[in-house]
């Protein structure tokens, strides 16, 4: 398994990889409000970068960017909706 995304957006920590808790999970534990179809909308985003890491098709540098874009843009969605994530 893969090591924590933390060190690029602080107070959201987020594992990545095959064995990796769901998004969902995760948030849920860190007391990060989201919706199921915001979850599940990251969740593929996520499950997308490892099985092209996984596959070869992404060296582990990308799939790093990939997954620290990622921690970004559901932080800054915390940000934009104040307290957590709301549905769309």
């Amino acid at each position: 398994m893969d090591k924590p995304v933390s060190d690029y957006v602080p107070m959201l920590s987020l594992r990545f990889g095959a064995l990796a808790p769901k998004i969902r999970e995760q948030l849920k534990e860190q007391k990060f409000p989201v919706t199921a179809s915001v979850a599940k909308a990251y969740q593929d985003v996520a499950d997308a970068i490892t099985i092209l890491a996984v596959h070869g098709y992404i060296p582990e540098r990308v799939r790093d960017k990939a997954r620290q874009k990622l921690v970004k843009t559901i932080a800054s969605h915390r940000d934009a909706r104040g307290s957590g994530a709301g549905g769309k």
